[in-house]
């Protein structure tokens, strides 16, 4: 569809479709509706985008979504800041970072090996973008958005949603204050002459 339309405004509405319609479609059948969006998003940014859309267009596309973006990470930042209580944030720094380190191993023991899979068909990744793409794993509005989609349950009471919300807010502050300095710093020390990878390995 987006190779068959040349208009800028048109092409920004089937973006707009695609989200909300992999949304839908995961949630309808009892899939993560946000993961699917960060699927069809990769997907789209990095196929689409490039194979079927002009300059222009996807220079617009891309304005759009970065405003969209932005929006969107204020509105999730401001939503879990008010559900949090300050005072229980403060009070629950053993389990923020005691969380922040299982994140961290966590993401270590994918991206590593994972990339490292592809030094057998002959893609060699080096090490200094595998240190990236590690690095590059910054906690923010998506994790924010999944926590908030937690409900009530038979076994998640009010108590245990308030508890990951700490969590979440507090690992997600941690890793843009100090990871996001720690990745620029990286990238700048490793790859000096790549001026905008700091902001290609955030998005």
């Amino acid at each position: 569809l987006s190779s068959l339309i040349d208009d800028q405004v048109a092409e920004t509405i089937l973006t707009i479709a695609v989200v909300y319609g992999s949304y839908a479609l995961a949630s309808g059948i009892g899939a993560s509706g946000l993961i699917a969006v960060a699927v069809a998003g990769l997907y789209f940014g990095n196929f689409t985008m490039r194979s079927a859309m002009e300059p222009a267009t996807r220079e617009a596309v891309r304005s759009f979504w970065a405003i969209a973006a932005f929006l969107g990470n204020s509105v999730a930042f401001l939503f879990i800041g008010f559900q949090t209580n300050i005072i229980t944030l403060s009070q629950s720094i053993l389990l923020i970072v005691a969380a922040l380190a299982v994140v961290t191993v966590a993401r270590a023991a994918t991206v590593y090996p994972i990339l490292r899979a592809f030094d057998r068909f002959g893609n060699k990744i080096s090490a200094v973008w595998c240190n990236i793409a590690m690095l590059g794993g910054v906690r923010g509005a998506l994790s924010i958005a999944l926590a908030a989609t937690i409900t009530t349950s038979a076994v998640i009471s009010l108590g245990d949603i308030q508890t990951i919300d700490t969590m979440v807010l507090g690992v997600a502050f941690i890793s843009i204050v100090i990871q996001v300095p720690l990745l620029f710093q990286y990238i700048r020390k490793r790859i000096p002459q790549m001026e905008v990878a700091s902001e290609i390995v955030i998005y």
